[in-house]
């Protein structure tokens, strides 16, 4: 992951477009919008089924609030939380619950989401990180070759009470030269908050009410 945070981190205050693909699967369909969802970012390499303390140490204990993706989760929950804040649904960024580099056991990281009163969890994880070479001609006819940055995610939403990921969804971001993580991670968010909001797991973002 370090790699990764440091290639997509030259470009960070660097402008860029980004296009994207989104599928999703909806195991159970949301009677009213979630009032409150913690965001979780992992880069764990596993596919996720259930938060049990199995899956919690494996894949979540040191990874969710480790200082080295610091910069990088700060960012994503930012831009999840831009993307997803509706007038029913309020976003709960980790950041404001775990401490940094804190070392928290299964049975603290239960109480704390208790404590922090939320009803659903949005786990992210980034599954692949990649760059795409293409070869363009420039205004004088010579050609030039681009590495062009590329992002698949998984994002999972966890309903708290049932203990069950009640929708699922892969995407794939694809930016153009000199696009940095803020650009695909927020590209990312906003296919996402569409595809939550028209599944009604959460309200009508506020970023989309006002446009």
């Amino acid at each position: 992951m370090k790699t990764i945070i440091g290639a997509l981190g030259i470009c960070f205050l660097l402008s860029g477009c980004a296009t994207s693909s989104i599928s999703t699967v909806s195991n159970d369909k949301a009677i009213s919008p979630y009032n409150q969802i913690l965001t979780l970012y992992t880069d764990a390499e596993f596919d996720f089924y259930q938060l049990d303390s199995v899956t919690y140490e494996q894949n979540f204990r040191r990874k969710i609030n480790n200082l080295s993706d610091y910069d990088y989760r700060k960012q994503l929950e930012k831009t999840l939380r831009r993307n997803l804040n509706g007038n029913q649904t309020r976003i709960v960024k980790s950041t404001e619950i775990f401490k940094v580099n804190e070392d928290i056991p299964y049975g603290e990281f239960k109480t704390k989401i208790q404590n922090a009163e939320v009803d659903a969890i949005l786990i992210i994880n980034m599954k692949n990180y990649w760059y795409s070479k293409s070869v363009k001609t420039d205004i004088f006819g010579q050609p030039s070759v681009s590495e062009d940055p590329n992002a698949a995610f998984l994002s999972y939403l966890y309903d708290v009470k049932s203990n069950k990921t009640v929708w699922m969804a892969k995407s794939v971001v694809s930016g153009m030269l000199y696009a940095g993580y803020e650009t695909l991670n927020n590209t990312m968010a906003r296919r996402v908050a569409r595809k939550l909001s028209k599944g009604k797991y959460i309200s009508e973002p506020q970023l989309y009410a006002q446009n």
